[in-house]
């Protein structure tokens, strides 16, 4: 019997979503081990960022360091022009409870032995080449919680923080990745400025006047980019953070205006 092309596609069809299905229900899992490794917020959704604030989302508890914790699920958060990795996680006090934590506040156990970064690996490996003493190898992990829990009967979306929302602070290289672009971007703000200067100058002693201001406005950046920050709170979407850079652009370009308007 000769089956039709449309019945036949119909088939592969339905056999790749049954596919998909199943490697999402094999997804959705709680398994994964991992340990606390410092105090960390723990979210009862994926939390959001402001810019002045912090992490916004309602907080259900802080965790001690070295709380260990399974992994059920993971969700990208907007945080700038990157984006930050929330884990759902399994923590066990008089019984099993599910919220949302930073990924950089926890550590894969994987075979007993907390994970190591590749930097530690790479220390470890250029310590024996050069036969120093060798670097700390990673501490093993003596397993308490006993059998995986079971997976969350509805998972938790993300959405806007509630009003009884809690600020959690984010860390110093984290602010980096989340201000520099914008600094970047006012920068070359002040550049473009210089620059249209210089081709209007019509003098030597004009030109000489327009590349003294260029060269103070990039001592007079920080003061400049924290007029900026002062400014207001954004959230740290990918699409605010378009428009902010926009903004941080046309703050360097009108710095001195901007200088005057703050002093």
């Amino acid at each position: 019997m000769r089956i039709s092309p449309t019945i036949r596609h119909y088939f592969v069809a339905l056999v790749a979503v049954s596919t998909l299905n199943s490697f999402d229900v094999d997804a959705q899992n709680c398994e994964r081990r991992a340990i606390t490794t410092g105090v960390a917020d723990v979210f009862e959704n994926p939390p959001h960022y402001m810019t002045g604030v912090g992490w916004q989302g309602r907080r259900m508890t802080g965790l001690p360091i070295g709380t260990q914790v399974y992994i059920c699920a993971e969700q990208n958060v907007d945080f700038g022009f990157s984006s930050k990795v929330f884990y759902q996680i399994a923590f066990k006090t008089d019984k099993w409870k599910y919220g949302w934590i930073l990924a950089d506040q926890i550590k894969m156990v994987r075979h007993g032995f907390v994970e190591t970064d590749i930097a530690s690996r790479y220390v470890l490996i250029s310590g024996a080449l050069a036969d120093e003493p060798p670097a700390p190898v990673p501490q093993e992990v003596q397993w308490h919680l006993g059998e995986a829990p079971p997976v969350p009967v509805a998972g938790v979306e993300s959405g806007s923080a509630p009003s009884s929302a809690e600020s959690a602070p984010v860390s110093l290289s984290n602010l980096g990745t989340l201000y520099g672009p914008l600094f970047v971007a006012m920068l070359l703000g002040m550049l473009a400025k210089g620059v249209m200067d210089c081709l209007n100058a019509t003098t030597k002693a004009a030109l000489k006047e327009h590349l003294r201001a260029g060269f103070s406005a990039i001592l007079v950046s920080p003061i400049v980019f924290l007029g900026f920050l002062n400014a207001g709170q954004f959230s740290a979407s990918t699409q605010a953070f378009v428009v902010l850079s926009l903004l941080a652009f046309q703050n360097g370009f009108f710095w001195q205006t901007v200088l005057k308007r703050d002093a």
